[in-house]
């Protein structure tokens, strides 16, 4: 079950388990709380140019390319 982050009119946070499906009853019931987001979520942070490739997968599409002649893979 997902972790929901509420704040309180103090300024408190608490963390409660639910299923999604019992959170809009839940809110309902706890008016005092506010639902939140704290930290940031994890993003991924650009490309990498320098992955090289494995040398078992560049086998691979060379056994893909004896098999397939008609075949849109380059070298």
């Amino acid at each position: 079950m997902p972790n929901y982050t509420f704040r309180d009119e103090d300024g408190n946070i608490h963390e409660f388990s639910m299923k999604i499906s019992e959170l809009d009853a839940f809110k309902e019931r706890n008016t005092h709380l506010t639902q939140t987001i704290v930290g940031a979520p994890v993003t991924i942070s650009g490309r990498g140019t320098r992955i090289k490739t494995d040398d078992g997968f560049k086998e691979v599409l060379s056994k893909v390319k004896e098999t397939y002649k008609i075949n849109n893979i380059k070298d």
